[in-house]
């Protein structure tokens, strides 16, 4: 109950003095720290896109041991790779003999062996533009390798989604994969001069490589409107330097900081920001695994949402 008055007093405060007129670009200054989720009813579908995987027809050259390929069928093997070390996950999807995808496995510890603990749960077949689509019923969940500032190899779970397409007419196969693990954090941000709140935000991979600190192409998204939900058009800036106004008037300069497994994220003035260290996740410790699902596929126009009151893009 505390948590929902500590966001409840700030939203109704917003509502009384109005919003700036234009939407908050980045949040104030601080190290605030990140928390992984593997749940998705709070963010948009948007949030979550699809990335085409790599795919060839021969087996990878290190193969060990796969399924036997029954005549009439064709293997597919695909791999992305995830984190800063640069894994590479591989997988085999089989159509049968009427051109439908019938397994998929996936090589989740990396001993380049499709065995039957590989084998992965697909969807009841869809038709999306022509194609046949399944696509894996609960995400993958995938242990991954990520450097820190010393060189240390750490290794943190991430979930992932696997999209397997096959077009009859033209016998076009094409398989993705999408990120659905994502952060979330509490921080501070300020809607007009001289006000400062205390807001939600998350932190999304959507390049799909596994690292949260693509600053071009990852997503930050902050409830501003306080409904407990992070909207399309919640989506702010994510870059790593930029100007803010102090409260003196004076422009600095600050850094955004987040390292691609991240444990905190910092905005700090660049001439005075710690350590690299210091937002180094402290440990190996997993997170709860959960399976629910987010929607299968955003549609065109899906996140049309309304801005904040008197708030413009």
């Amino acid at each position: 109950m505390a948590k929902k008055i500590k966001y409840l007093v700030p939203a109704v405060l917003l509502f009384c003095v109005g919003w700036s007129y234009r939407m908050p670009s980045y949040l104030n200054p601080g190290v605030y720290q990140l928390s992984p989720r593997t749940t998705w009813s709070s963010l948009p579908a948007s949030a979550f896109k699809l990335v085409k995987d790599d795919i060839s027809s021969a087996e990878p050259k290190d193969l060990k041991a796969a399924p036997q390929i029954k005549a009439g069928q064709k293997a597919v093997y695909a791999s992305f790779t995830l984190g800063n070390a640069g894994q590479k996950v591989n997988y085999l999807a089989i159509l049968d003999e009427k051109a439908k995808w019938q397994s998929l496995y996936v090589d989740v510890n990396g001993d380049n062996c499709f065995d039957e603990q590989d084998r992965v749960d697909l969807s009841f077949e869809e038709q999306v533009r022509g194609n046949r689509l399944k696509y894996t019923i609960e995400p993958v969940v995938i242990p991954v390798s990520y450097k820190n500032s010393a060189g240390r190899i750490i290794r943190k779970k991430l979930q992932v989604d696997i999209y397997l397409f096959y077009n009859p007419n033209n016998s076009l196969v094409e398989t993705m994969h999408r990120v659905v693990t994502w952060f979330e954090g509490e921080g501070r941000f300020s809607p007009k001069k001289g006000l400062e709140y205390p807001v939600r935000f998350a932190l999304v991979d959507l390049n799909g490589d596994g690292n949260f600190n693509n600053f071009s192409e990852d997503a930050v998204y902050i409830d501003l409107n306080y409904d407990g939900v992070f909207g399309q058009r919640e989506r702010v800036t994510f870059r790593a330097l930029f100007d803010l106004q102090t409260a003196t008037g004076e422009n600095k300069q600050y850094r955004q900081y987040v390292f691609p497994w991240p444990y905190r994220l910092a905005v700090v003035p660049v001439a005075e920001w710690e350590s690299s260290s210091f937002y180094d996740p402290v440990d190996d410790a997993e997170f709860p695994v959960e399976t629910v699902n987010p929607p299968a596929v955003a549609e065109p126009g899906a996140d049309k949402e309304a801005l904040p009151r008197g708030v413009k893009k």
